[in-house]
């Protein structure tokens, strides 16, 4: 969700600590390492000093402000202060989150009413509207739909509440994708390719919402590589809460591994012929989701990748291969090549792409048996 926090439980940030100002000055180079280490200092002791009395919220915005600025000095190859990274460390401890910036983190808590970017003006403000897109996104229709998917997964008695759970599910993803559209019209791909180089890995794939409904729609885990203390960004929406506990991300990797998919009564021939229908809505939504967002990924981060298309038999051949290169290699969300010089990204949405369409011609020949 996206935070709201009163200035009453923010720590005072002095316009000259702010992180978009020094970053300016480095990048201007106006702002040697010796001044940024004195501001970051600044920053560190005034956020340390109100710690004790920020609430659980200001809390969350204080790590995503020292988060921040940790992955800018990184960026920049300034060492990292040991009281900055000790706060970011407390911090994380207490909130049970990753001690660096992260997707939730970034997108998801950054408060709307004062947002935190790493650059001033209208590039700042392509930041605000690409993190104001994901939260509505990922929180507003992709988390219902989730939602929504687990409900008849678990089993729905009714015949007009599973239509219904059907029904609102595409709906979701509709809005979802005819949001992703509108964002990669306005979002200027020249001030993406300034600020994503800041973010370090945060992006899309540790977005909870679109593997929860990959492994829902199609019983497909996808094979990102991702570290233990990652796990619970994947896992949030199965578990309807914030953040992930240690008891709770055993409940949800348990449902990941066991739950039965959705569609399984579709595949094996028990769906009556309205459902049969619904499921074929939801999956062509779904697909219209992802190619958008594969043109999304070609457009902004892998423009070299714009061979990679849905439905490419020799993607399709080579499936297992791709399964293989893309368990075994670095997949990073902002273009970083594995085998071949192709963005892992482009290769992993084709050959999910593809998936979608192998059940969306097996559940048409199903509709087409029945008639």
């Amino acid at each position: 969700m996206t935070v709201s926090i009163s200035p009453s439980h923010e720590f005072e940030r002095e316009k000259d600590v702010e992180l978009p100002s020094w970053l300016d000055g480095l990048r201007a180079k106006t702002c040697d390492v010796q001044s940024v280490s004195r501001l970051v200092e600044r920053a560190v002791n005034g956020i340390s000093s109100t710690l004790d009395s920020l609430d659980h919220r200001g809390k969350i915005t204080a790590h995503l402000d020292l988060s921040m600025m940790q992955s800018a000095l990184e960026k920049h190859e300034i060492g990292i202060p040991p009281p900055l990274r000790l706060l970011v460390e407390r911090l994380a401890l207490e909130l049970r989150l990753p001690p660096q910036l992260t997707y939730q983190l970034y997108f998801l808590e950054n408060p709307s009413q004062e947002p935190r970017t790493f650059f001033p003006g209208e590039i700042g403000a392509s930041e605000v509207l690409l993190q104001g897109a994901h939260g509505e996104m990922e929180t507003q229709h992709l988390k219902p739909a989730v939602d929504h998917l687990i409900r008849l997964a678990k089993g729905v008695d009714s015949e007009q509440d599973r239509l219904g759970f059907f029904i609102s599910a595409t709906h979701h993803i509709d809005r979802a994708k005819e949001l992703l559209l509108a964002l990669i019209s306005r979002l200027p791909p020249q001030h993406f390719k300034e600020f994503v180089s800041y973010l370090h890995g945060t992006g899309a794939r540790y977005s909870a919402a679109f593997p929860a409904i990959d492994t829902l729609l199609l019983s497909y885990l996808p094979t990102y590589p991702v570290e233990e203390k990652e796990h619970d960004l994947l896992v949030q929406p199965l578990l309807g809460a914030t953040y992930a506990t240690s008891a709770d991300l055993e409940i949800a990797k348990q449902l990941r591994k066991d739950m039965p998919s959705p569609f399984i009564s579709v595949l094996q021939g028990a769906s009556n012929i309205k459902e049969l229908h619904a499921t074929l809505m939801l999956l062509e939504s779904y697909r219209s989701l992802r190619s958008a967002h594969l043109s999304a990924v070609k457009q902004f981060v892998s423009p070299d990748a714009s061979r990679v298309s849905p439905g490419d038999l020799g993607l399709i051949r080579r499936r297992q291969t791709i399964k293989g290169v893309i368990s075994n290699a670095p997949l990073q969300a902002f273009g970083r090549t594995g085998t071949g010089g192709v963005s892992n990204i482009p290769v992993y949405l084709s050959d999910f792409i593809a998936r979608i369409d192998d059940s969306i011609a097996f559940v048409e020949q199903r509709i087409a048996d029945q008639d």
